[in-house]
């Protein structure tokens, strides 16, 4: 019986001390905005895994990214959101200013975005929406990235 109970004691401090590396080992992503008209409203960024790409750069249900985050605009007409404990992957980010705070990107008829939008690479192709891999990018093992928008 003692030698059950240590070997799950074992297991479970190992099991542990993984957790704990895998912690460590995991990324810090910083996103900075500017091109804002003005102070209203808020900034949203959603952060898409390559898990998800096919619903970038919209994402509307929680599980189809991976996170999401709301900031206020400064007096400067710019914004930033940290993203912490981003694992070893390919990412992308797609954001819009929300005047309104209405959580939408509205669209005209022609699918256009009403709101000033951008997504990561600045990406910006002309008669459709960016897809994953021209707006992706990689975070390796404890980097911290920042990333720079220009909303449009």
């Amino acid at each position: 019986m003692k030698i059950i109970v240590m070997s799950f004691l074992l297991l479970a401090n190992f099991a542990f001390a993984q957790q704990e590396k895998r912690k460590e080992e995991q990324g810090k992503l910083i996103v900075e905005a500017s091109g804002f008209q003005n102070q209203k409203g808020s900034f949203l960024v959603k952060l898409f895994s390559e898990n998800q790409k096919d619903f970038f750069p919209e994402g509307k249900n929680k599980n189809e990214y991976l996170s999401a985050g709301k900031t206020e605009i400064l007096k400067d007409k710019t914004s930033s959101y940290t993203f912490s404990k981003i694992p070893e992957g390919c990412y992308a980010i797609s954001s819009f200013h929300d005047i309104d705070n209405s959580k939408k990107l509205e669209k005209n008829f022609l699918g256009i975005p009403k709101k000033p939008w951008a997504v990561s690479n600045n990406a910006r192709p002309i008669l459709r929406a960016p897809n994953f891999a021209e707006s992706s990018f990689c975070v390796k093992k404890n980097e911290s990235i920042t990333i720079k928008l220009e909303l449009k």
